[in-house]
């Protein structure tokens, strides 16, 4: 009889990967992104995003990493931990600033 390892470890149930997104989705309105979600996904995918700039943003996902609950990106680089918000939302804030300073300035027009 052999033993099969499973190649991603345990996964992340729904309901916990819900829980954590949404939180994140939370704090991240407070700082004036927009996010969403589709509930028929999996796993699920938290996409953020500035609310002009609707088609650059960030994907965010609830992955194991070292036995830890661990926000990951779109690129598949840990955020931080999914009990610590703060440093989270700062490199989220951080990587999609130019985001927001491009929403903000005034468009140009050609003459």
């Amino acid at each position: 009889m052999r033993i099969r390892r499973a190649p991603l470890g345990r996964r992340v149930r729904a309901d916990v990967e819900d829980f954590h997104l949404g939180r994140l989705a939370w704090v991240l309105a407070e700082r004036g992104w927009m996010s969403s979600s589709r509930a028929w996904e999996r796993p699920r995918v938290l996409r953020v995003f500035h609310p002009l700039v609707s088609g650059v943003g960030e994907s965010v996902q609830v992955r194991r990493r070292g036995g830890w609950l661990c926000f990951i990106d779109s690129s598949g680089n840990t955020l931080g931990r999914v009990r610590r918000l703060g440093p989270v939302v700062d490199g989220i804030d951080m990587r999609l600033e130019p985001c927001r300073l491009a929403a903000q300035m005034p468009a140009r027009v050609a003459r």
